[in-house]
């Protein structure tokens, strides 16, 4: 009998797949004079983002002029080094400041919340008209998290452009245009991630009493902020909230506690600045 070696030959095929990253912004406009440069892609004082808070995000830029500029796209994921984190089901405000340099604008601001790295139509959170010398050019809006948003590091893209109810592309800051009367010289994008985590069972780390104002307080003016309370829980922790019982506040310190008219409490929730929409207690 005689024995046969069989050989078999194996053809494997290699398949390449491409994740999916997000989009940076492209530039094929125009751009603006710079001095000794030409015609560059830049933002200018006319229209940027200035400011943006956002949980741990307190994002500010620097004021351009027409000889000192910003690139039209940042990318901010790496600030802070832990993303800010947000919760499924949850809603946060978000404060944006735009540079308006005497030109009118228009804002658009999206969150990937399914994390397919795609900012679609249905997850742009605002779009609003910024006015030319009117206002703070100060918006704020509320974010809110689906209960099934794609959990881990997602992206939120804020952008700015030149003109009233301008179209902004997420992917894609230009405008057809001439050299001359063209809008898409003046448009900036900025990219910011987010941690969306699970909610877990709220849990109390800490508390602690801040004084950020020492100012005077002027005779017969009212709501003047004294103190304020930080209480400082797990960052996930939406469910079984804790709640508050007694607070109790002392005049000891005060030289003359007769001049005090009213002492009151407001609870600013997420926001970590102090305001007077929500009193508690009498």
């Amino acid at each position: 009998m005689k024995n046969f070696l069989l050989i078999l030959f194996l053809s494997l095929s290699i398949i390449s797949v491409n994740a999916q990253v997000y989009c940076t912004p492209s530039y094929t406009g125009y751009g603006i004079d710079i001095a000794g440069a030409g015609r560059m892609p830049y933002a200018t004082s006319f229209t940027h983002i200035y400011k943006v808070q956002f949980g741990d995000i307190n994002f500010t830029n620097f004021q351009p002029s027409w000889y000192t500029t910003i690139p039209p796209y940042q990318n901010q994921t790496a600030v802070p080094t832990i993303p800010t984190a947000c919760v499924r089901g949850n809603s946060y405000p978000l404060t944006i400041q735009l540079g308006n340099g005497a030109n009118q604008q228009t804002l658009s601001i999206w969150v990937d919340f399914n994390g397919n790295k795609t900012f679609e139509t249905s997850e742009r959170i605002m779009f609003q008209n910024d006015p030319a010398n009117i206002g703070t050019h100060t918006f704020s809006t509320t974010v809110n998290f689906p209960a099934n948003a794609a959990l881990g590091i997602i992206r939120m893209r804020c952008a700015t452009k030149f003109g009233v109810n301008a179209t902004l592309d997420p992917c894609v800051n230009n405008d057809p245009a001439t050299p001359n009367g063209g809008n898409n010289w003046s448009q900036q994008f900025i990219d910011f991630a987010i941690n969306v985590v699970a909610a877990q069972p709220q849990i109390f780390l800490s508390s602690t009493t801040t004084q950020t104002i020492l100012d005077d307080v002027v005779k017969g003016s009212v709501n003047n902020q004294v103190i304020g309370i930080e209480v400082l829980t797990n960052s996930n922790g939406s469910l079984n909230p804790l709640t508050v019982g007694d607070i109790n506040f002392s005049s000891i310190g005060t030289t003359n506690p007769n001049e005090i008219g009213k002492a009151r409490l407001f609870y600013t929730g997420l926001k970590p600045t102090f305001d007077t929409l929500t009193p508690v207690g009498n």
